[in-house]
């Protein structure tokens, strides 16, 4: 009986190394101190995952970019801007004016590990008001950094997309810039507060 537990032991010994790579090696009785070495492998595969993060304006909630046009009267040689009030005299050559906005600043980031980083816009909700709406493609959005464009803003549906630069190193992109929001239009505007919503969207391959 005890014969076969040995046996047992001596197998399942076996068993195990033949699973991970095992050195042995011994002293011998001419020379018991000599030095030892024995050395065991190890294959490693490691998984990046692909990410891409994506901010524009705060991380906590929905920007509202709030814009307010003034009207420029247009003369005979450089454009004003009239004076509140009545009775106020202005130089004007009868063209319509055109309405240019005050201007709202916010930041962008991308950051991304799966190449090249393209953004669109797309119209969710038109500029609308009660009675009347506006052209959104008159919105304009300039970068502080050509590496990280804003896309082209259309009317309706999906605009065409930019593409961010990648970083020097490979497949990686990290970049920051400051987009600027206004609205300049040189077709005639019906008074009112419009308002409708853009949707950003950055992919990678």
């Amino acid at each position: 009986m005890k014969y076969h537990r040995l046996a047992l032991l001596v197998f399942l010994m076996a068993a195990h190394s033949a699973q991970a790579e095992l050195d042995t090696l011994a002293g011998t009785a001419g020379n018991p101190y000599r030095e030892l070495t024995v050395s065991a492998r190890l294959d490693f595969k490691i998984n990046i995952d692909k990410f891409i993060y994506f901010r524009l304006g705060n991380a906590t909630s929905v920007e509202t970019v709030n814009l307010t046009t003034v009207p420029s009267i247009p003369t005979g040689t450089t454009p004003v801007t009239p004076t509140n009030g009545n009775n106020k005299a202005v130089i004007w050559n009868g063209s319509a004016p055109s309405f240019v906005s005050t201007t709202v600043s916010l930041p962008v980031q991308v950051l991304s590990n799966a190449g090249q980083v393209s953004i669109k816009t797309t119209v969710n909700s038109p500029l609308t008001n009660a009675s009347s709406s506006l052209p959104f493609s008159a919105l304009t959005i300039t970068s502080s950094d050509s590496n990280l464009p804003a896309p082209p803003v259309p009317n309706t549906g999906t605009g065409s997309s930019v593409n961010v630069a990648t970083s020097s190193y490979g497949l990686v992109t990290s970049r920051d810039a400051n987009w600027s929001f206004a609205y300049n239009s040189t077709s005639a505007l019906n008074p009112g507060v419009y308002t409708g919503e853009l949707l950003f969207t950055a992919s990678a391959p």
